[in-house]
């Protein structure tokens, strides 16, 4: 299971979020993370990234700052979807290096070809 912070103007609500996070395995904390930690991840928003220092201070952290829609989407897909330095959902980097690996240094497994599939829709 994954581990999850929110900032205060994200929606859903801390509440809801919990409970969208709780049925699909992860769990919610409600206080920031005091220091960096493999498997959790933060949750923000636009507002959030554009004023608060506890953003600034998560980053300084080493955590990237991910978009709500990396759960909402992960739930509705049934699939994680897995962070990386790509992914649109980074909605900004951490200012520094983890100490511990980062769970962005994950590798996506790759794209499985359908090649029967592709014949098929050419005849």
């Amino acid at each position: 299971g994954k581990t999850f912070f929110q900032t205060s103007s994200v929606l859903p609500s801390v509440s809801e979020m919990s409970l969208i996070v709780s049925c699909a395995g992860g769990r919610m904390v409600k206080s920031a993370p005091k220091s960096f930690a493999e498997g959790t991840f933060i949750l923000s928003c636009a507002d959030d990234i554009a004023g608060k220092a506890q953003v600034k201070k998560l980053q300084r952290l080493g955590y990237a700052i991910y978009d709500k829609e990396l759960i909402l989407t992960g739930v509705l897909r049934q699939k994680w979807l897995l962070p990386d330095e790509e992914n649109a959902l980074v909605l900004q980097r951490p200012d520094v290096a983890p100490a511990s690996s980062s769970p962005l240094s994950s590798s996506k497994e790759p794209a499985k070809s359908n090649n029967r599939a592709k014949r098929r829709r050419r005849r």
